[in-house]
Parts: C-alpha cells; sequence; structure tokens
C-alpha cells in the first residue's frame, strides 16, 4: 500500500463555471444496477482521461509486454498513478466557494489539477496537503493550466518544547528502565504535543492558500477591466 497523500481543495471563481465543474464531476450511476460499497459519487479523474492504452485490464500496460508506458503515463497525467481517489464534496454544493478534499497515492495529483483547470480558465484551484507521516506537507495555487504558486511547509524542526519531549522520551527509551508506564505517558503526551504542532502548520499553510486564492480572484475581475478597456494585462503577483 502506498503512503496517501490528503489535499483539501478550494475552487473558486466563474460561479458559472464553477456549477459546471460541480455537475461534471458528478457521477451519473445506473440506478438499475445494485449500489456497491466503494461507489462515489464524484470523479475529478474522469475529467483528464489516461491513454486508452495505458490499461490491460486491471493493470498498467508495461512497455516491453504492450508497447506501452501505462504508469508513467499516469504520472504525466495526474502527477501519481491512481489520481484523484475517493473525492467528496464537503462545503459548496449548493454555496460558494467549492471544497473537495480527496487522497492520492504517494504525491500530490496537482498535475491532474492542472490538466482540469485547463477546461475552466474562469476558476481558481486552491490545494493544501499532507503526507500521512508528515515528510511534507504544502499548498499550491493553480490557474487556467499553470502552477501559480507552490510552497511548503516544515514538518521536521519542532518547536524547542517538543523537541526537548522527543529527547526526553528517547533516552527514556534508551534506559529501558522497569518503569514502562512512565515512557508510555511520554510516549502519548509526545505524540498529542506533535500532533497539535503539527496540525498548526496545516492550518497556517490552508490559511495562506486561501488568502492567495483571494488575490487571484481580486486579480481575476482588475484584469478582465483591464483587458475590455484595451489595457494592458498586468500579471498575477501573489504577495508569498
Amino acid at each position: 500500500m502506498p503512503n496517501w497523500c490528503y489535499q483539501t481543495m478550494t475552487v473558486a471563481g466563474n460561479r458559472t463555471q464553477l456549477r459546471r465543474f460541480v455537475k461534471e464531476i458528478t457521477v451519473t450511476k445506473d440506478k438499475s444496477e445494485p449500489a456497491h460499497p466503494l461507489d462515489e459519487d464524484y470523479s475529478l479523474n474522469h475529467l483528464v482521461p489516461l491513454d486508452p492504452r495505458a490499461s490491460v485490464g486491471d493493470r498498467f500496460a508495461d512497455m516491453e509486454r504492450d508497447g506501452f508506458d501505462g504508469y508513467n503515463h499516469a504520472l504525466e497525467r495526474w502527477g501519481t498513478k491512481w489520481g484523484a481517489c475517493r473525492p467528496e464534496i464537503i462545503s459548496g454544493k449548493g454555496e460558494y466557494p467549492l471544497v473537495i478534499r480527496f487522497e492520492s497515492a504517494w504525491s500530490p495529483a496537482t498535475p491532474l489539477i492542472q490538466n482540469i483547470s485547463s477546461q475552466y480558465p474562469g476558476l481558481g484551484f486552491a490545494t493544501t496537503y499532507y503526507e500521512e507521516s508528515w515528510s511534507y506537507a504544502g499548498w499550491t495555487l493553480v490557474h487556467d493550466g499553470e502552477v501559480l504558486c507552490n510552497e511548503f511547509g516544515d514538518t521536521e524542526n519542532m518547536p524547542a518544547p517538543l523537541e526537548e519531549m522527543w529527547r526526553n522520551l528517547h533516552n527514556a527509551e534508551i534506559e529501558a528502565n522497569d518503569n514502562e508506564e512512565e515512557t508510555y505517558e511520554l510516549a502519548e503526551e509526545y505524540e498529542e504535543k506533535r500532533d497539535e504542532w503539527l496540525e498548526t502548520v496545516y492550518d497556517g499553510l490552508h490559511k495562506e492558500a486561501l488568502e492567495i486564492l483571494d488575490e487571484l480572484l481580486v486579480w481575476r475581475k482588475k484584469a478582465e477591466r483591464q483587458r475590455k478597456a484595451g489595457r494592458f494585462v498586468e500579471s498575477f503577483m501573489p504577495s508569498v
């Protein structure tokens, strides 16, 4: 099994395109067929289909065996071998903006979002993500097929108090004394505090992503006025 990368994507901009986007990612199911427990209500992958040669049965095509490298083709199109898995709209189906959660194998599905965004040039896609072991976390802003921002968070350099807790726990484990209950309590407290710190890092990344998305939306309105007036359209310059 892969390490999963968990992603929260906020989509905003032209409301007509946003409604079309929701409609086009909604999976139409055959109601005559019995429901399957793994059935999904939404799909991002089908907006960026793979070459039919990419799969042979339930596996990727192999260059030597099948004359086509399906795995690398998926990486090029989606950025990850299975694309966006288990997408779920958590808010915005009848509101604004739209927020979708999904996961992907090993890495963010940024190329998938780029390919999707080229189909909806009036929308901005801000995605905050983290890998399940917290080996990395960050956010991207994608618009009209381009990655405008790609920022990473620091999930390695712990605050001094948390670093001290880790050293105390490490020393207790090395000593391997008979007080297993004390070591367990130290480990439990450390994990709790580490989770709180990582959540703070993630929340900061998510807040920054939404702020830059707002900047993009303000720029789009200004750029549209400049186009209509026949003036030079200034490039988007994020504040990060």
